[in-house]
């Protein structure tokens, strides 16, 4: 049986690296609002550990003919788990999970935790983005200013201060850190207080990500899976927005060719195809054999006066090597009429009443129709939503492709 997980603190939980490391209270409250929502992606048969099994019965009730019959599990649950599928591994969740009396073969080593650990630090995207550069350097069947990206990993004050300076406007990342989070935006200059920030991380984090300021356009991520075993798989595009922080919001759930079309506009059908082969030879050569999940390489589309179309592709902002949010968008589009399109979104709501009362009135004025069991419009809840729900998972599902024009607007 398998055991799927929502932890969200997954990229706090590993930017701290503390066993005992005790997550935000916004976090906490996140994972046990969204616990239930690997039931859409679990397997029959498999298990799925929920903050609340009256909570998570009545979202099954609600969908039962879509979702497979599963369990749910708690820290007393007696279930033989022989696969542990969590949001993202971490050495608290490691920790975690063996207090509460799961066997140390279903879980990672501590050698497999420390290499997950490293590769999950966005010096790996720096790597990534170096060795796409070279290589796209030396292939002359793609316009160079259809391009752009470019990332240095700084060990010393030193090196961070040249970085800063060489360019009008950057941005600082630490290796490690939330989303959204560990981010700086720099003016040319190393002053306080971005210095005092740069120092503070490289004196806890060891090194420092500068690369400089993007006009961005568009948000999107490419999927995959790896197995593991040297082996990684294309598993979709991801279309999705972020606020003005870089926290995200929301995806785009559509058919395959139908995301790819909105994207098309702005990147060129080579470019993509060539920086999709690129990865999945990279990824497999280089996380494959180390890695087990599913992993998402977030992109951008930067306007450009360079390129002749006004538009150039970030091919690698972040690797996030964990399940995504633009992951389960892929996931939730097996369950949409063909001519349908959604937006899956997580929204936060401060006033639960507030989410309560705007839950019930899109229940109402968005009612579900399906054809052959699949969505083909309305409100779509996926994660219970009770007295006390600060967080909603759902999908606003039309006909139509509105959805997919928003993107990129």
């Amino acid at each position: 049986m398998k055991l799927f997980l929502f932890n969200p603190d997954n990229d706090l939980s590993l930017a701290n690296g503390d066993v005992n490391f005790i997550p935000p209270r916004s976090a906490r409250i996140m994972a046990s609002n969204l616990s239930a929502l690997p039931m859409w992606w679990a397997d029959e048969g498999d298990a799925v550990c929920v903050s609340s099994i009256s909570e998570a019965d009545v979202v099954r009730k609600m969908w039962q003919d879509r979702l497979p019959k599963l369990h749910w599990w708690t820290e007393c649950s007696d279930y033989a788990v022989d696969t542990v599928c969590p949001w993202g591994w971490n050495p608290m969740l490691r920790h975690k999970l063996l207090r509460s009396g799961l066997p140390s073969n279903v879980l990672l080593t501590d050698e497999q935790m420390d290499s997950y650990r490293e590769l999950s630090g966005r010096q790996t995207a720096v790597r990534l983005l170096a060795d796409f550069n070279q290589y796209a350097a030396g292939n002359q069947g793609v316009e160079q200013a259809l391009c752009c990206g470019t990332s240095v990993l700084c060990h010393t004050e030193t090196e961070a201060k040249d970085a800063v300076e060489r360019h009008p406007q950057t941005m600082l990342k630490a290796p490690w850190s939330g989303s959204g989070k560990g981010l700086r935006f720099g003016r040319g200059e190393w002053a306080s207080p971005l210095s005092g920030w740069g120092r503070n991380v490289l004196r806890e984090q060891g090194a420092l990500v500068v690369e400089p300021f993007y006009d961005k356009a568009a948000d999107l991520a490419m999927e995959f899976h790896s197995d593991g075993r040297g082996t990684v798989v294309y598993c979709g595009l991801s279309l999705f927005t972020t606020n003005v922080q870089g926290a995200y919001q929301g995806n785009v759930v559509a058919k395959e060719s139908v995301k790819e079309t909105r994207l098309f506009k702005f990147v060129p059908e080579s470019l993509f195809r060539m920086v999709q082969r690129y990865l999945l030879e990279w990824l497999s050569v280089e996380v494959g054999s180390i890695y087990s999940g599913f992993l998402g390489v977030d992109m951008m589309v930067c306007y450009s006066e360079k390129s002749s179309t006004g538009y150039a592709l970030h091919p690698c902002v972040e690797i996030n090597l964990r399940m995504t949010m633009g992951m389960v968008s892929v996931l939730l589009g097996r369950y949409l009429a063909p001519d349908s399109e959604a937006m899956f979104s997580v929204d936060f709501f401060s006033d639960t009443k507030a989410l309560h009362d705007q839950h019930e009135l899109r229940t109402r004025t968005h009612p579900v129709e399906s054809v052959d069991g699949q969505w083909k419009k309305g409100y779509v809840w996926l994660t219970p939503i009770g007295c006390d729900t600060h967080y909603r998972a759902s999908l606003l599902v039309e006909e139509g492709d509105a959805c997919s024009q928003s993107w990129g607007r």
